[in-house]
C-alpha cells in the first residue's frame, strides 16, 4: 500500500483536491478517486431509500383496494341462508346433504373459494361418530390427505364411502 488512507464511511466527506493543484500527483489522483465512490455512495442511498418509499406507498394502495373490495360478511349484500343440517352417516342423506353444501358453496363463492375452504367447510357438518371418524382417517391418511385441497375427489370419495352401494335397488325401494 501506499500510506494512503481509506476515508470512513460516516459524516465527513472524502478529502477533496485543491483547485490550485494539478491531476499530476498520486494524492490528487486518489483524492478524486474516492471523491467519486462518496459520491457513487451517496447516491445510491438516496435512490434506494426513493425505491423504498415508492414501494411502500405501491403496497399500501394494494392493501387498501384489497380490503375495501372484500364483501361484507355481515352487510345487506352477505346471503343469508338457514344453518346447514349436520351429515349423520345415514346412506338416505347423502343426497340431500351433498345438495345443501352445493348450494351455500354457491352462496359464498366469494368467501370460499378454494378447493381447501370448500372441504374445511364440509367438515364442518359432519356430526360426531362414523362421519368424523372419516373425516379423520381423510385427514391422517398419507394416501388420502391429498383430497384435503381436492373438493371434487373428496365428494367421490365421501359417495363411496356413505352412499347406497346399489343404486337400482334404493330406487325401486322408493318406488
Amino acid at each position: 500500500m501506499s500510506g494512503y488512507e481509506f476515508p470512513h464511511s460516516g459524516s465527513n466527506p472524502p478529502p477533496t483536491r485543491d483547485t490550485d493543484s494539478s491531476f499530476t500527483s498520486v494524492k490528487d489522483g486518489h483524492s478524486v478517486f474516492w471523491r467519486a465512490v462518496w459520491q457513487g455512495m451517496e447516491n445510491l442511498s438516496v435512490r434506494q431509500q426513493e425505491d423504498a418509499y415508492i414501494t411502500r406507498k405501491a403496497l399500501s394502495t394494494i392493501v387498501d383496494r384489497l380490503t375495501s373490495t372484500q364483501p361484507s360478511q355481515s352487510g345487506p349484500s352477505a346471503p343469508k341462508f338457514r344453518e346447514l343440517h349436520s351429515f349423520n352417516g345415514k346412506a338416505d342423506q347423502v343426497d340431500p346433504f351433498l345438495r345443501e353444501i352445493d348450494n351455500a358453496l354457491a352462496l359464498q363463492r366469494h368467501a370460499i373459494s378454494t378447493e381447501q375452504d370448500k372441504t374445511r367447510y364440509f367438515s364442518l357438518y359432519l356430526a360426531d361418530g362414523t362421519p368424523t371418524s372419516w373425516w379423520k382417517t381423510i385427514e391422517r391418511s398419507p394416501e388420502k390427505r391429498h383430497l384435503l385441497e381436492d373438493f371434487t375427489g373428496l365428494i367421490k370419495e365421501f359417495k363411496e364411502h356413505f352412499d347406497e352401494p346399489d343404486h337400482y335397488a334404493k330406487a325401486l325401494r322408493k318406488l
